[in-house]
């Protein structure tokens, strides 16, 4: 026991001092999973991301979802400007790669967007085709772009609506001056040139159909006036507008709408005797119709152009009613003769009065 108070003393002083440590509890340690050597990734769980699309899937896509947007990622050039040109008109051609392909791609395009046409290498051809006109004039007018005008006449008709800056892609003084004056912003009059003058009013005249405007032609410039005149009646069908206080304006004015029009009813208007007969004989020589010939007054004249028509072996099957107009007997026989050998058509001959003519007539398809 008395022992046994001095070694609590002993083990107290200890404790407090740090000399002896109390018991501790080992940590855990955890396995450790091993890294991978090689840095091969691990196979995703996500399946469809490994799921690729090549070029004809895509083409396929876009096709499906109707969107050229889709033809973009296709990597090889030939199929991805297919895929594009499946959207035509509404796809950028300008996305197409192969300038062959792009071209075509513009030209079809343009068949709804005629303005692509510029973008072509054949601009000219493209706008024909996609408008359907015949010459660079119309495709003017059709997308009301003058700059396409390549005559006077198309610039004519912009200035007719007010467009006065179509009239300065033309350097002649007298057509820039018509052309200002119609779209009421000029006059001939200004002109100081009196041919200059003469020719303005003259292409204004014709333009407006004003018979008046011609009437502001010195008449001494005979092949203005005359010209002016005779113009304006053609261009609106109306011979009436000859009829002017010019007598040799006048029957020049009947003679030309004759030979223009193929109509010889004006002619019988003319009051000089030569002009008249020329009128007749030139107008039926030019439309090959011999009828035309049975109003000439001189007599000799009439036969000159009876034969002159029917001989001229250019009769078609639509001259036989013209043949049938004939008022001379013996001209109208050898005009359905002439009608029967031009297009071996044996039964004109039947038509013909004069039996021995009508029998030479047969006679010469049974020759030989």
């Amino acid at each position: 026991m008395k022992y046994f108070i001095p070694v609590l003393c002993i083990l107290a002083i200890l404790l407090f001092s740090g000399c002896v440590q109390p018991p501790v509890t080992p940590p855990v340690q955890l396995p450790i999973t091993p890294q991978s050597t090689n840095n091969t990734t691990l196979p995703s769980t996500n399946i469809t991301a490994n799921i690729t699309c090549n070029d004809q899937c895509l083409f396929d896509k876009a096709v499906a979802g109707n969107s050229s947007l889709l033809c973009a990622p296709i990597a090889s050039s030939s199929p991805r400007d297919e895929c594009y040109l499946r959207f035509l008109p509404e796809v950028d051609c300008a996305l197409v790669g192969s300038n062959a392909s792009r071209q075509s791609c513009y030209l079809a395009a343009a068949k709804t967007h005629p303005e692509l046409c510029a973008k072509t290498s054949a601009p000219g051809e493209c706008y024909l085709t996609a408008t359907g006109c015949a010459d660079t004039n119309c495709v003017a007018l059709k997308l009301g772009k003058p700059e396409f005008c390549t005559d006077a006449v198309c610039n004519y008709k912009f200035a007719k609506d007010g467009d006065g800056a179509s009239c300065q892609a033309l350097n002649n003084t007298p057509q820039k001056t018509a052309c200002l004056a119609l779209a009421g912003n000029g006059s001939c009059l200004n002109l100081t040139n009196e041919y200059y003058r003469y020719k303005c009013l003259w292409i204004y005249a014709v333009q407006t159909g004003d018979i008046g405007t011609c009437l502001k032609i010195n008449a001494d410039a005979e092949s203005y006036y005359s010209g002016c005149v005779s113009e304006v009646a053609s261009t609106t069908n109306d011979p009436g507008k000859c009829n002017i206080q010019d007598t040799q304006a006048r029957n020049l004015c009947y003679y030309n709408y004759a030979l223009d029009k193929g109509d010889v009813y004006p002619c019988r208007l003319i009051n000089y005797e030569p002009r008249l007969n020329d009128c007749y004989y030139h107008t039926a020589l030019k439309y090959l119709k011999p009828d035309m010939c049975n109003n000439m007054t001189w007599v000799d004249y009439r036969i000159t152009c009876y034969s002159g028509v029917i001989f001229s072996g250019q009769l078609s099957e639509g001259d036989a009613l013209s043949c049938a107009k004939v008022d001379e007997e013996q001209w109208k026989d050898k005009c359905y003769q002439r009608l029967a050998m031009d297009n071996l058509k044996q039964e004109y001959c039947g038509f013909i009065l004069n039996k021995a003519e009508r029998d030479e007539c047969n006679n010469k398809f049974f020759a030989g």
